[in-house]
């Protein structure tokens, strides 16, 4: 088995790491980066050499995977609000059904909650689709007003 090789510490991240090809190890230390950065360089030159109209075909494409994978989610949820019933896809949103989403967001960071929803086995329990009147009234008053009844006349 052979050693591998540490390579002093990363250029741009300051991190030091192992590789255990010798053509990897000659040619990320020679460049003074790790694999990731160097990853991230590549990435950022590679999307620059595009045309516009080739990126805004790749922003396209990915809005509407986005967009299948939110309809996908709410589907999941029920597919309408769950105070007013209002099923209008730009209207609804994702709620925390315990009013924990400051405390999930802290330990998950900002994600988009549509794949954690599809791949829950009871996403009930903690997300539901709001409409986004019932989800700020929720956030503000604690409860939404088509629960409390009362209606301004």
């Amino acid at each position: 088995m052979k050693k591998l090789d540490i390579i002093p510490d990363c250029d741009i991240c300051g991190e030091s790491t192992t590789l255990p090809h010798r053509k990897d190890r000659k040619f990320f230390r020679v460049k003074g980066m790790c694999q990731r950065c160097y990853g991230q360089i590549q990435n950022r030159l590679w999307y620059q050499s595009l045309t516009s109209d080739e990126r805004q075909l790749r922003q396209t494409k990915y809005r509407e995977y986005i967009r299948k994978l939110r309809l996908d989610a709410i589907n999941h949820l029920g597919g309408k609000c769950a105070c007013c019933g209002i099923n209008e896809y730009e209207f609804l949103t994702f709620d925390h059904v315990n009013n924990d989403g400051s405390v999930d967001r802290r330990e998950n960071g900002r994600y988009l909650p549509t794949k954690t929803i599809m791949t829950m086995s009871n996403p009930g329990s903690k997300w539901q689709v709001l409409c986004w009147n019932c989800n700020e009234a929720r956030a503000h008053h604690k409860v939404c007003p088509h629960k409390k009844g009362n209606n301004v006349e």
